[in-house]
């Protein structure tokens, strides 16, 4: 799907007021060939151990990072949580993709999510591989999102639906568990 489709049909929205969606389609607005751009709006470390059973998972907790006096997020080697500024959903029919852009690519770090089902609601999330040290700035373009047509077996109504934050997954999943 366009990345202008998805913006018409509501599928991509911006999550907060004052950081509104950049539809230039000059290659400097979020707007790109085949996908659209998503920003890092914070970014955590894991802290705890998470678990996955065959009936059972627990999350760890997330420890966000500040940004320095650059509104920047200074990052060594290693994994994080990344939470974007857009929310999606997911039309029937469909799925959604969220990889890294080049130059995050290129800085060699890798930024990926999860499949996004059909009928999923909800924040654009993923975790950065850092690979070499790397700065990002608060709101800059971290990866692509993509909704490609995909047939479906049921829409999706699990535990992330609606989520608004890694931390926010986490508490609920684990209250589930408690």
């Amino acid at each position: 799907m366009s990345p202008k489709k998805m913006v018409e049909l509501g599928y991509i929205t911006a999550r907060f007021s004052d950081h509104p969606l950049d539809l230039r389609e000059d290659g400097k607005g979020q707007i790109q060939q085949v996908g659209f751009d998503v920003r890092v709006h914070s970014i955590s470390r894991g802290a705890g151990v998470g678990y996955l059973m065959v009936n059972e998972k627990r999350l760890p907790s997330y420890a966000p990072l500040a940004t320095n006096p650059d509104n920047a997020f200074v990052l060594q080697p290693g994994a994080y949580a990344v939470d974007c500024m857009e929310d999606v959903v997911i039309p029937a029919d469909h799925e959604g993709r969220v990889i890294h852009r080049s130059t995050v690519n290129r800085c060699f770090c890798l930024f990926t999510g999860s499949i996004y089902d059909p009928g999923y609601r909800g924040l654009v999330a993923g975790t950065l591989y850092v690979f070499n040290p790397f700065v990002i700035e608060y709101g800059a373009r971290i990866g692509q999102f993509e909704i490609v047509p995909k047939e479906q077996a049921s829409l999706y109504n699990g535990d992330y639906q609606n989520q608004t934050s890694h931390s926010q997954a986490a508490e609920k999943i684990n209250e589930l568990k408690s």
